[in-house]
């Protein structure tokens, strides 16, 4: 019986860290650039360089800047800590 119920457990792990990582993959081929999306209404208001320098620190601010994995480590660390993030309501 506890093998069994160990065995179990470690099936809904995978099985919900396999889902964490289709999730993570779904939400990072949404159409768009989240960090344009931050900046894009000061086009007008920066010099080119500027307003790429502003580009930047927002990529830097998201953590785009970082590798898919390490993306993904932090990513799950605000699910399961339970900060999803902003509602824009």
């Amino acid at each position: 019986m506890i093998k069994y119920i160990i065995r179990r457990v470690l099936y809904i792990i995978f099985v919900l860290l396999l889902i964490s990582i289709i999730l993570f993959i779904v939400q990072k081929s949404m159409p768009g650039d989240p960090a344009m999306m931050m900046i894009e209404g000061t086009m007008g208001d920066f010099t080119p360089e500027e307003w790429e320098f502003q580009y930047q620190r927002a990529r830097e601010l998201l953590g785009l800047d970082d590798p898919e994995y390490i993306q993904y480590f932090k990513w799950l660390g605000t699910i399961v800590t339970g900060q999803f993030g902003y509602s824009s309501l």
